[in-house]
């Protein structure tokens, strides 16, 4: 009874994140196109640590309840969600087209977020240092887009955000989509902070009373969970044929995730954690990078290599409870 008590606590509180993330992420286009937000990469920076809102949030509640095996488990699991899942499920809906300019400011990030688990797989125990080096690494990145003005051409972005309006902040106060957005967004927050709390203590809940790893509750069904607004962004903006923002928006969420949520984790995490237990994690998240950079030379990705990204999230869930199974170890 209890086991199922917690299975629906921790559906409601999936559903109730997703929801409250749609709200907070909805308000931050809308508040950034009133003020005027003409830096297109500002947008694009803006839109995809909103969307990475929930695995934040978890990752913090999960801190603070002292089980990091859900927390960084659920940052790599959604990695492998988005590239497999997210962008395997796009590519089935509408093919991927894009231009040499976008393959080579994606490919950038690819990178990267391959380097980081590969450097992850050969550390045994990542203590409060290492988390500090990703939240430099994060730091520097983002100086290094808005130093350089890199416009990565996201369509959606410049159609949705204004010129400057050379207003005050009393001013944007008397417009009544302004505070609306405002509300929404307290709303949204608040939502998205406790809700998390919620599906942590219950995913906690399911894996003791299964006898499965706390890890393997994180990195694949609170994954999906806390995926679902790169999955519903990505699938509107390819709707729209704004191919340059879907891929930009999940691919970056990719990238906040290893560095600025992950960074947090390490940093604030009481003790030492041992990377040994999110080898097959890692290892998937490397494998997926490397085929979609493989992908993306082409400049699309076709139905086909969509199905195929899809198929190997199914093996990659196939793989993480079969070794949990096998193991028989929590």
């Amino acid at each position: 009874m209890a086991l199922l008590l917690s299975m629906a606590v921790l559906v409601l509180g999936i559903i109730v994140l997703s929801k409250s993330s749609h709200w907070a992420i909805d308000s931050i286009v809308r508040i950034t196109r009133i003020l005027g937000v003409r830096e297109l990469i500002v947008g694009f920076v803006l839109i995809s640590m909103a969307s990475t809102l929930p695995e934040f949030t978890v990752s913090l509640s999960s801190i603070m309840a002292g089980n990091t095996e859900i927390s960084i488990g659920n940052v790599l699991g959604s990695n492998v969600t988005n590239i497999a899942l997210i962008i395997g499920l796009m590519a089935i809906v509408k093919p991927l087209k894009f231009n040499r300019k976008t393959y080579r400011e994606l490919s950038i990030l690819l990178l990267l977020t391959s380097f980081i688990p590969l450097f992850l797989l050969n550390v045994t125990f990542a203590s409060s240092t290492l988390g500090y080096a990703l939240l430099l690494i994060y730091g520097l990145f983002i100086l290094s887009l808005v130093g350089k003005k890199i416009n990565p051409r996201h369509g959606i972005v410049r159609e949705e955000i204004k010129e400057p309006q050379k207003k005050t902040f009393l001013d944007h106060i008397k417009n009544p989509e302004f505070c609306k957005s405002l509300v929404f967004l307290a709303i949204g927050l608040v939502g998205v902070i406790g809700s998390s709390g919620f599906v942590v203590s219950s995913a906690s809940s399911i894996a003791s009373g299964m006898g499965i790893s706390a890890t393997v509750i994180g990195a694949t069904i609170v994954a999906v969970g806390t995926s679902l607004p790169e999955l519903s962004l990505g699938l509107a903006s390819v709707r729209k044929n704004h191919i340059d923002l879907a891929l930009g928006e999940v691919i970056g969420a990719c990238l906040i995730n290893l560095t600025l949520i992950l960074g947090t984790v390490l940093a604030f995490s009481p003790f030492h954690v041992n990377l040994r237990m999110f080898t097959t994690v890692l290892a998937f998240t490397i494998f997926t990078n490397l085929v979609l950079l493989f992908f993306l030379d082409k400049e699309e990705i076709t139905h086909e290599e969509g199905f195929f990204l899809f198929v190997i999230y199914l093996i990659f869930l196939f793989v993480t409870f079969g070794i949990q199974m096998y193991s028989g170890v929590g």
